[in-house]
């Protein structure tokens, strides 16, 4: 009751969205699934923004910002609009996650936005697939002691590490070290 597909894989290190499996590219691929799991494959360092709840509506920008994180090394670059048919560039704000995997494991992550909505608050959590857990915290040089809200999620997606960070604004750029980062066997 599977079905195979061929892809390509680009050079690089690629996460299947919602099994969580790691494969190296550079090659082709025979990934088998059933009909109601279709592979998403993401490059390890990209940012996937979220909703923080699934029944919000599209057509308004979220006042949580939830980014699944790949951990890796990259940058991913979100636009939101207005919400109108034809919104202009100047209507446009660019939110920019940039990661950072360093030698010893920690991952040191980059989020600001630019544009109009850029300078609202926005609540801001991150969803680290496929890792376990993490030593430390710090936003913007300061360590957090107390993670009891760090919690792991499960769903449709394949199982997270969820980190709030509460409320921030993007526009000054938020600076988030993640320390002794332990991914999922």
């Amino acid at each position: 009751q599977l079905a195979a597909i061929t892809v390509w894989l680009p050079p690089g290190g690629w996460v299947d969205l919602f099994t969580g499996a790691r494969y190296e590219g550079g090659r082709r691929l025979v990934l088998h699934r059933s009909i109601d799991h279709i592979p998403v494959l993401v490059r390890r360092g990209a940012a996937v923004p979220m909703l923080a709840d699934p029944r919000e509506h599209v057509e308004v920008n979220p006042e949580t910002l939830v980014l699944r994180l790949v951990p890796g090394t990259g940058t991913s670059v979100l636009y939101e609009d207005d919400g109108s048919a034809a919104p202009a560039l100047a209507d446009r704000t660019t939110i920019r996650a940039s990661q950072t995997l360093r030698p010893d494991g920690s991952i040191l992550v980059r989020v600001e936005a630019t544009g109009p909505a850029a300078s609202a608050a926005r609540t801001l959590v991150l969803d680290l697939a496929g890792v376990a857990s993490i030593g430390g915290l710090s936003v913007d040089g300061s360590p957090r002691a107390d993670r009891g809200d760090v919690i792991r999620v499960d769903g449709t997606l394949a199982p997270a590490l969820r980190v709030p960070l509460g409320r921030a604004h993007l526009a000054a750029g938020v600076e988030i070290e993640l320390t002794e980062v332990a991914e999922q066997a």
